[in-house]
């Protein structure tokens, strides 16, 4: 305390040796501050109380129990298997009649039965003890008046409990430490199964990206290998022959061959190209990819066409003609004619031949790049995920040391005395009260 009466806050503990018989062979003593004022008390007892292995819970007869401190055993010792306990009723001397003092005594002892104690059998949880009155009969050295004030049959009760849990202080704490693995086990496993669910909802959102863009990575190929079959089978010879081979050639006759290419034939191409240009460019835009050079359109060179020589007549053919109208002039200009113009088609074939087989080339080498294009890139897992899939391994991993824990075989009492011992106790009990008597 400071000079003004109140706590010091720099002041967490004081330690007092004091030369009792209590206290030997490493016996400590806490007296713990009260609950409910600060919370830094509040954490100070719920600390300590998991270290000792005797809990006295001091009681005033004037007010034994409150709801708060029935609250707090349940929440503080029972659920945390502490189970070590004994209750002293003070100041009951205070109180002014006998009626009274009854009712109090029975009222606190009906409420403590109903507390599950680890005490040895025989041994009582309630102890009535007048401090003060106590006190004073020590102090005048009034035997019977020590011992009404109940502090012999309370001391000795120590003693004789002091003896015995020596014996099985692993097995006591081991019972707390259990108690709070199962509470402990419960906290981690709701988390963990929130962890789990919240994972799996993850997992489901990803998944059914993934399939969607799966899906639309099909629709977007398929429908990219429609339209270069397409423009392929435009490309056929057969088709290009059918479809160019004469207008090809008559340009060629007419010396247009350059204004046929560059606008009917052309613009065929163009239309080819952009179909299929535009869906793989909108799929790279979709998927994210860089968009691939365009589709290469190389034309050969205008046509060389090797005309065929003319047919002279020879004497006989013109003499004929004198007579029959020209005839043979006639029929060697049209044989002249036919060769000409199968000179002109070879050409347009050849033509086309050589602009087919450059464009497949080209398209073949565009097919191959857009294949790795046209890509759904599987997105990765979010590091938030990551991270709960590292605390729920570490989760995992507590409730597998808990499990560990819980599976130690423990007495659920540990007191199992056979009459032998008992007497051997009870010699012990009465021992402890003469030597306090005599002191």
């Amino acid at each position: 305390m400071n000079r003004k009466g109140k706590r010091r806050e720099d002041v967490i503990s004081v330690e007092v040796f004091y030369p009792h018989k209590l206290l030997k062979n490493g016996v400590e003593l806490f007296d713990l501050p009260g609950t409910n004022d600060r919370e830094e008390q509040d954490t100070l007892v719920r600390d300590k109380l998991l270290q000792v292995d005797l809990v006295i819970q001091i009681l005033n007869a004037r007010q034994p129990f409150t709801q708060g401190e029935k609250e707090t055993l349940h929440n503080w010792l029972f659920n945390r298997g502490i189970k070590t306990i004994i209750f002293v009723l003070n100041r009951m001397n205070e109180l002014e009649s006998k009626d009274d003092k009854n009712e109090v005594y029975n009222d606190v002892y009906s409420t403590t039965k109903t507390f599950e104690s680890d005490l040895p059998p025989g041994f009582k949880k309630l102890y009535r003890v007048d401090a003060l009155p106590a006190i004073k009969a020590q102090q005048e050295r009034n035997i019977w008046k020590i011992i009404t004030s109940g502090i012999i049959t309370f001391e000795s009760t120590l003693f004789t409990i002091i003896s015995v849990q020596k014996e099985k202080t692993n097995q006591t704490r081991l019972l707390r430490v259990t108690a709070i693995a199962s509470q402990v086990k419960s906290v981690l496993q709701k988390k963990a199964n929130n962890l789990t669910k919240e994972i799996k909802d993850a997992e489901y959102i990803r998944n059914a990206v993934i399939e969607k863009g799966k899906q639309r990575e099909e629709y977007l190929r398929k429908e990219f290998k429609r339209r270069v079959k397409t423009y392929r089978n435009w490309l056929s010879l057969d088709t290009l022959v059918a479809s160019y081979q004469t207008n090809a050639a008559q340009a060629l006759e007419t010396g247009s061959f350059n204004n046929w290419q560059n606008s009917k034939f052309q613009s065929t191409i163009v239309n080819y190209i952009q179909s299929i240009e535009n869906w793989v460019n909108q799929s790279c835009d979709e998927f994210q990819k860089s968009r691939p050079n365009r589709i290469k359109i190389s034309f050969p060179s205008c046509p060389h066409v090797s005309l065929p020589k003319r047919q002279e007549r020879d004497f006989g053919q013109w003499f004929g003609d004198i007579f029959n109208g020209g005839a043979n002039r006639r029929k060697l200009d049209k044989e002249y004619e036919r060769k000409k113009w199968q000179a002109y088609k070879t050409a347009a074939y050849n033509y086309l031949s050589k602009f087919r087989t450059d464009t497949l080339a080209s398209l073949n080498k565009y097919e191959k790049t857009v294949e790795s294009l046209i890509v759904f890139t599987i997105p990765p897992e979010s590091s938030t995920v990551i991270q709960k899939r590292y605390y729920l391994n570490d989760l995992n991993s507590s409730l597998n040391v808990i499990q560990d824990i819980e599976s130690l075989k423990i007495e659920t009492n540990i007191y199992r005395l056979n009459w032998l011992k008992r007497f051997k106790f009870f010699l012990l009990f009465c021992k402890n009260c003469l030597f306090l008597l005599l002191q």
